[in-house]
């Protein structure tokens, strides 16, 4: 009888590999640019929200614990991680229950193996979306602010370079977990998500970075 991981080899098959050192229950996860990947935060029953992360192998198959951690605990969907131009990750916004929404992001370093945090958004933000924009800058629009609170119908960009915010044009609606893609054109797609009054969403709308004009 074959390991129940090979049924099915035919059309692609799972296989075992070594267990991260702590539980975790939506964690954020990222490729880094040596092919290792980068798992963050999460919650455990036990321990609540987490702040600590670990990287995976592929080569040797085994997890190593990072040194540092987050300067606040969070994790996936309330929180988003964007990958950056250069390999590093910034990890945006979430929620953390003492503090609630947090407008706090931080930047995993993957030549140093660490953590440090970045400057904050100019508000708390939890289930909004993020995507890196054509010029490396990464857009963070909608979500909502705190428990209980509106969606949101701001939207922010981060230089990596500066590592400093700024606020751009408000979407024409507010949105509460909306899907982004960065579109060839180099306009942001937003669709989608929960709208204050209606409920979940059918609509979209696109971003137009500085220099391209909406059509």
């Amino acid at each position: 009888m074959r390991e129940p991981w090979l049924a099915g080899a035919g059309t692609g098959r799972w296989s075992p590999t070594a267990s991260m050192a702590t539980a975790r229950s939506g964690p954020l996860a990222a490729r880094l640019p040596d092919g290792r990947v980068l798992v963050a935060g999460g919650f455990t029953f036990e321990a609540g929200t987490l702040a600590d992360a670990e990287v995976y192998d592929p080569v040797s198959e085994a997890w190593s614990p990072i040194q540092s951690r987050m300067s606040a605990p969070r994790g996936a969907p309330s929180a988003t991680a964007t990958v950056l131009p250069g390999g590093g990750i910034l990890v945006v916004g979430g929620w953390d229950r003492p503090r609630g929404c947090l407008a706090r992001a931080d930047y995993f370093d993957p030549a140093l193996g660490a953590w440090r945090a970045a400057s904050r958004m100019s508000v708390g933000r939890c289930f909004h979306a993020a995507v890196l924009t054509a010029d490396g800058s990464v857009l963070v629009a909608g979500g909502v602010s705190g428990d209980n609170e509106p969606a949101l119908s701001s939207a922010e960009l981060y230089d990596p370079v500066a590592n400093s915010w700024v606020r751009t044009a408000d979407m024409a609606e507010a949105r509460e977990a909306p899907a982004a893609a960065l579109l060839t054109s180099g306009d942001v797609l937003l669709a989608g998500g929960v709208k204050p009054g209606v409920g979940v969403s059918r609509g979209s709308e696109l971003f137009h970075p500085v220099g391209r004009p909406p059509r």
